[in-house]
Formats: structure tokens, C-alpha cells, sequence
């Protein structure tokens, strides 16, 4: 899989704006190298497959989505973020995804979690530091995988249920994040 950085983000962009309501995967790559002032070899350098170019257009995408809120309080920032990420997701389609993912090529698995997961850091740093000067948080480290929580658990129920109600969100925020977090930062090096 070769998936590579924002330098690419025109083709990417295109791949999302041109796709048809029946969703990305129907986009055309001779539409969007059209679209993107490039050619359909530029594109398959970058991607070996229609899939793969449109999975990272998702993902640009989603980038620009999650800006980082600042509500004042670390659960309202996290319910901000998922809300803010149902909306994209529910905007592309969970049978659109789920096709996507059923066509990525053997042997993917590791470069795709990369991409899916580039932006957590973007998001979570800020959102984690705000939190920790306010107290909600303590001082200790969290690991990727603990910071990337809300947006695996929010995948998951997307991906599964079809939908994320707003009783979902809140359950993933109360009951598993905050809690997990609150235990992780204060505990961490004793």
C-alpha cells in the first residue's frame, strides 16, 4: 500500500468532492487526475489502487474535520470531536466504508492503521494538555493507543452499528475514556 502526506492533498480532496451520492468508491481515477490538473499514471505512483487513493482522501478529509475545540472541559471537547466525526462518517456512509475496507488489498492492514490514525496526535495533544491544566487530568504520560480511545471505540460502533447516537458518544466519553485516562495520568511512574 503505498499512502503518502499532504503534499498529495488536491488528488485526495478531488477523490471526496467527485464521488456520486452512491459514495467514493464509485469516484473514477480518470476523473479525479482530470479534476486535479494530473494524470491517472501520477496517481497509481502514489496508489496502487482506486481504494487505497480514496481512503486517503477520507482521510485528509476527516483532518480537516477534527479541528480541536475548546469547550472548557475535557468531556465537552471529546463529545465536540465525535460529534464532529459521526457527521463525517455518516456523511460518507458505513456501507461505503465497510466496502472499502472489504476491497483494501492483503497485506494493507499495517499502512492503513497508520493513516487512520495519523491524526490522533494532532487532535488529542492539545485537547490532552488544556485538560491536564485544568486539572481534569494528571501529570502522567498516556500511551498512543490509550489517546487514540475515543476514536477507536467511535470507529468500532460506526462500523458495527451503522450509526453513533448521541447516548453512544457520551457512554464512550464517561464510562470508558475520562476513566481510563483520569487513572492512567495520575498513576503513571508509581
Amino acid at each position: 500500500m503505498t499512502i503518502t502526506d499532504s503534499s498529495t492533498a488536491v488528488p485526495m480532496t478531488t477523490a471526496i468532492t467527485l464521488t456520486p451520492t452512491g459514495g467514493p468508491v464509485l469516484a473514477e481515477v480518470s476523473s479525479v487526475a482530470a479534476a486535479a490538473g494530473t494524470s491517472k499514471t501520477v496517481l497509481y505512483r502514489r496508489w496502487d489502487t482506486k481504494v487505497e487513493m480514496v481512503m486517503s482522501a477520507m482521510v485528509d478529509v476527516a483532518r480537516e474535520v477534527l479541528s480541536v475545540p475548546d469547550t472548557g472541559s475535557l468531556s465537552t471537547d471529546l463529545h465536540t470531536i465525535l460529534v464532529r466525526m459521526r457527521a463525517r462518517l455518516t456523511e460518507i456512509g458505513s456501507e461505503t466504508i465497510r466496502s472499502l475496507l472489504a476491497d483494501l488489498p492483503v497485506g494493507s492492514t499495517d499502512a492503513l492503521l497508520r493513516l487512520i490514525t495519523s491524526h490522533v496526535d494532532d487532535v488529542m495533544a492539545p485537547t490532552l494538555e488544556r485538560a491536564r491544566e485544568r486539572g481534569e487530568l494528571g501529570p502522567g504520560a498516556l500511551a498512543p493507543r490509550a489517546a487514540a480511545l475515543p476514536f477507536d471505540l467511535a470507529r468500532h460502533e460506526f462500523f458495527i452499528t451503522g450509526t453513533m447516537s448521541d447516548d453512544s458518544i457520551d457512554e464512550i466519553i464517561s464510562i470508558c475514556v475520562i476513566p481510563l485516562w483520569t487513572t492512567l495520568t495520575n498513576t503513571a511512574g508509581t
